[in-house]
């Protein structure tokens, strides 16, 4: 088993970056969605509402960052000075402003008003104490944990289904995961609690991740349909948890060590 692919979200719902290599965090893969755009209510947005998004490229670098949305793009130096309170689900915390230039050139291009806030490090959420043994997990803003673990051989049992049905196979980046793992069967993941990755690395694979109307979304177009939700309701849904894919995860050991494409993943604990 090894790690096929790496991804990071440096904006929560924007667009996915490929990568080669990640340092390990406890907050996730670095630079993994520390900003959000939220509404006037300080709500996050998402693709569920505003597919679009998923065309929205964020990069960072040593002279501020910059944003990108079709042939549209703004570079901003550096952040307003303003924070704004930011509600992730049940969540409430404060976050860096970036300002009225970028509010103006998201909302124009969004159709409605948004601001881009960053992730104070000082002000991280963290994940429910159930799910971790009552360690304090800290993370940004994802939806409720650090790291998406998801086998390939789930997505490639899912695109068999698909196409036996007559829809097209979708990509990886439904899903929008973290770590890819390659060598597994299909949903190996639900059945193991604790894995290895490279030399350190430790993940504890600690709640199933519930699917919803995301996974729908042509990341490349934002363009949105039915599947694959509707066929992987139907043998994927459970009682009470909803429809699930992937395992959501933490880190136990390797703060600080980089993970590479490649490298070998081993089972710990099922």
């Amino acid at each position: 088993m090894y790690v096929k692919s790496l991804a990071i979200y440096p904006l929560k719902a924007g667009e996915a970056h490929a990568v080669q290599e990640a340092q390990v965090t406890p907050e996730g893969l670095a630079g993994d969605r520390r900003f959000v755009l939220v509404d006037a209510r300080g709500t996050f947005a998402s693709q569920r509402s505003l597919p679009g998004l998923a065309r929205l490229h964020l990069s960072v670098g040593p002279s501020g960052l910059t944003l990108t949305w079709g042939e549209k793009a703004l570079s901003v130096t550096q952040a307003s000075g303003r924070l704004r309170s930011v509600k992730v689900w049940k969540d409430e915390v404060q976050a860096q402003d970036w300002g009225d230039e970028v509010h103006r050139f998201v909302s124009d291009l969004a159709g409605q008003d948004l601001w881009l806030c960053e992730a104070l490090a000082e002000a991280p959420r963290h994940v429910a104490r159930a799910y971790t043994g009552n360690a304090e997990v800290p993370y940004y803003f994802a939806d409720g944990f650090p790291f998406l673990v998801i086998a390939e051989e789930s997505l490639l049992l899912l695109n068999e289904k698909l196409e036996r049905n007559g829809h097209a196979p979708v990509s990886m980046n439904r899903f929008r995961p973290n770590i890819v793992i390659a060598g597994w069967e299909a949903h190996a993941e639900d059945k193991i609690q604790r894995i290895r990755l490279g030399q350190s690395i430790e993940l504890q694979l600690a709640k199933p991740c519930s699917r919803c109307l995301v996974t729908c979304v042509e990341q490349e177009t934002g363009r949105v349909g039915k599947e694959p939700l509707q066929t992987l309701s139907s043998y994927r849904r459970v009682e009470g948890q909803g429809v699930l894919f992937g395992q959501n995860a933490y880190l136990l050991a390797g703060a600080g060590e980089i993970l590479r494409v490649g490298d070998r993943v081993e089972v710990l604990g099922t």
